[in-house]
């Protein structure tokens, strides 16, 4: 036997970092770790050592206890000191996906991550602000990021949040849905006039071709002439809408 003594620790860490402190008596299994202020810092024993969680900014004091040692007669503590500093968002990764109008609020699985590889929860540290150019001079609401389009996004600290300054801005792009003009064909008796229908599929998010942000229904040209026993292959064309493409299916 003998007795423990092991030196006090310092760690600087921001916040929504980890690490995990080893001390060699762990094996034990005989470990307390108590934390001083567990809204800056949590630490839980290990068979590795103490992990320690950076939760908010301040200062920690986290108490690491042997109970009944094994090898020890004279059980020890030692004190983990741990400052935790806010995150400074300019030291962060933000990524956004591209996708397709869907017709509603348009989500690009936006993803904010420290250097260490953990992703931030947004609201929890900062706020999405998204913009019509790089240069993020102005700002979108995030309720109209809906319609086709380029847009950019940037992470942005929150007043009295876990952060400080901002991420670069990241780009990502909506596409324009595509609708579907078909001409569904008919039979019509000689000298009868054909009804020349258009039907556009495709819409989405509810939208109708009444509702659809600048629609413009297709048309379909009708020969000149007609003549008897004859099938003529027709194609609609033309059209536009602000959020959707065009394809034509003749008939």
């Amino acid at each position: 036997g003998g007795s423990l003594s092991l030196d006090s620790t310092y760690v600087s860490l921001k916040i929504a970092e980890a690490t995990t402190i080893g001390y060699a008596y762990l094996g034990d299994g005989a470990v307390k770790a108590i934390t001083s202020n567990d809204d800056v810092a949590t630490a839980t024993a290990t068979a590795s050592g103490v992990k320690v969680e950076a939760v908010g900014a301040g200062t920690a004091h986290i108490t690491v206890s042997s109970t009944t040692c094994t090898n020890y007669t004279t059980p020890s503590s030692v004190t983990i000191t741990v400052l935790v500093t806010s995150i400074d968002l300019s030291e962060c990764d933000i990524s956004a996906s591209d996708g397709t109008y869907v017709g509603t609020v348009f989500d690009a699985q936006i993803k904010v991550t420290m250097s260490n590889g953990v992703e931030l929860e947004e609201l929890s540290s900062h706020a999405l602000h998204y913009y019509d150019s790089a240069a993020c001079a102005n700002e979108i609401a995030a309720d109209d990021v809906r319609d086709a389009g380029t847009y950019w996004v940037r992470a942005e600290a929150m007043s009295g949040g876990r952060s400080s300054g901002h991420t670069q801005a990241a780009r990502f792009t909506i596409e324009k849905a595509q609708l579907m003009a078909a001409y569904q064909g008919e039979s019509i008796s000689f000298g009868g006039t054909p009804a020349g229908r258009v039907v556009v599929t495709g819409f989405v998010g509810g939208e109708t071709t009444d509702t659809a942000k600048g629609y413009v229904a297709p048309t379909l040209a009708l020969p000149e002439t007609l003549c008897r026993a004859t099938n003529y292959q027709l194609a609609p064309s033309g059209g536009a809408a602000d959020n959707y493409t065009f394809v034509y299916q003749a008939g």
